[in-house]
């Protein structure tokens, strides 16, 4: 049994990123998901399967990344858990009918005006350090 209450909202933003990362067709991979037919997850005008995000974003909580017998299906599965961390998860209908709005960021290429951001990350739970260096959740 998959503990759900494990995630929060930074654990499915740096399974956002992961995925922005690698690909979709990579993620899914990794993570031995099936592109999603009932639900996609909205996050800054991308679509993600909410089911494979989940399922990283439990990774990144709890360090075993939750597989797809895990998820029962529908509203009360993956688009609850997500819609409870505040995250907008549609149908892939609903999904498509969704205005697209152009962003500046570029996902899997280098940013145009040279700089990277550096972004330093706990090596226990992967999120991002604040400026003090010390994780706000491990340390």
């Amino acid at each position: 049994m998959v503990a759900w209450s494990a995630v929060g909202r930074q654990h499915v933003l740096a399974a956002i990123h992961e995925y922005d990362e690698v690909g979709q067709d990579a993620f899914l991979d990794r993570y031995g998901f099936a592109r999603s037919r009932e639900y996609v997850l909205r996050y800054a005008d991308h679509s993600y399967d909410s089911k494979a995000v989940l399922g990283a974003a439990v990774r990144y909580a709890t360090g075993t990344a939750a597989t797809s017998g895990d998820f029962s299906g529908g509203k009360s599965g993956a688009a609850r858990v997500l819609r409870d961390l505040d995250f907008e998860v549609l149908s892939p209908e609903k999904d498509s009918s969704v205005a697209s709005v152009p962003t500046t960021s570029i996902p899997n290429q280098r940013r145009t005006n040279g700089i990277e951001p550096v972004v330093a990350t706990c090596p226990t739970c992967f999120l991002a350090l604040p400026a003090s260096g010390a994780c706000d959740y491990c340390d």
